[in-house]
């Protein structure tokens, strides 16, 4: 996948792909757990014991498992992926995975698919609230109301449609 051109700090659209690479992540991670769950109860229920993973192969995983996604995943969500601290571990599920006789490099591209999806309805989704002048709401709320617990209340509820996000690690590392 190409990679998109780095846009403005703190402009909208910067925050939206920062969401969007975010949402993605968090389904790449979904996968890779239900992936290796599935993984452990079929080798439990042949065997009676998972295989687990020898020293050398978890060492070498991280790096593996990078480039086997690097040409299926967009690179911010790949990025958000190995710069998590649970990414030694994903690394070495999908190389468990692998060992397992499961053909990752047929799977893979419908991973990125997914993870495309995901990107794509998180940025979609922001066009929609952006065109429906949500965002101005929010906006109105922020310069009238003061700032206190009824403020960041209404703001991070559900039920309202605002815009830029609440602040996560994911955004806070786009805008820098």
């Amino acid at each position: 996948m190409a990679t998109p051109a780095p846009l403005p700090v703190g402009e909208p659209l910067s925050e939206a792909v920062a969401e969007a690479a975010q949402s993605a992540t968090i389904a790449m991670r979904l996968f890779f757990t239900i992936a290796d769950a599935v993984r452990r109860a079929a080798q439990k229920a042949r065997q009676g014991k998972e295989d687990e993973l020898g020293e050398d192969a978890a060492k070498l995983a991280p790096g593996w498992a990078g480039a086997q996604l690097r040409p299926v995943l967009d690179a911010g969500v790949l990025g958000d992926l190995m710069a998590g601290a649970d990414w030694p571990q994903m690394a070495r599920q999908l190389v468990s995975l692998q060992q397992a006789g499961v053909g990752v490099t047929a799977f893979l591209p419908q991973l990125g698919t997914v993870a495309t999806t995901v990107q794509q309805a998180v940025e979609e989704n922001w066009a929609t609230i952006k065109a429906a002048g949500t965002d101005r709401w929010a906006d109105q709320l922020r310069a009238t109301m003061p700032e206190g617990m009824v403020h960041d209340a209404i703001l991070a509820s559900p039920a309202c449609p605002t815009w830029p996000p609440p602040r996560t690690a994911c955004t806070d590392r786009a805008s820098t």
